[in-house]
């Protein structure tokens, strides 16, 4: 993965994808594409990849939104095809660096912190 500063729009990032690098870039819009289309704020989008509830169609329309975002001129059903041919386990893998840098928590994951809502900070114990 490279972290373009000055190509196209600032901060795309780029990943090989079914066969070939391709930029991905997640705007507020494309964000809110994202919610609207999967009907879940992205905050749960998020942890649901931690929890492993995700589907098909959750990462062809992150990353159908992610290259939209950059640019790219696909249709939804060519995401999803390009996904087929890349593989679905290491579209996950996309996925998730794009989501969690549009949503400012790389650092957070990287040092292996919970994210916000996966925080247990209002839990109590019982005894």
């Amino acid at each position: 993965m490279t972290t373009s500063q000055n190509e196209n729009i600032e901060g795309t990032l780029k990943f090989e994808f079914a066969g070939k690098e391709r930029p991905f870039k997640l705007t507020f819009r494309n964000l809110s594409n994202i919610e609207d289309r999967l009907g879940l704020p992205v905050m749960k989008i998020v942890n649901g990849f931690g929890t492993g509830d995700v589907g098909v169609s959750n990462v062809s329309v992150i990353l159908h939104e992610a290259l939209t975002g950059a640019g790219g001129k696909y249709t939804y059903e060519a995401v999803g095809n390009m996904c087929l041919q890349h593989g679905f386990a290491k579209c996950l893998n996309i996925v998730s660096e794009v989501l969690l840098t549009a949503m400012g928590l790389k650092e957070q994951a990287n040092e292996n912190q919970k994210l916000p809502l996966e925080s247990n900070e209002n839990e109590k114990e019982t005894k």
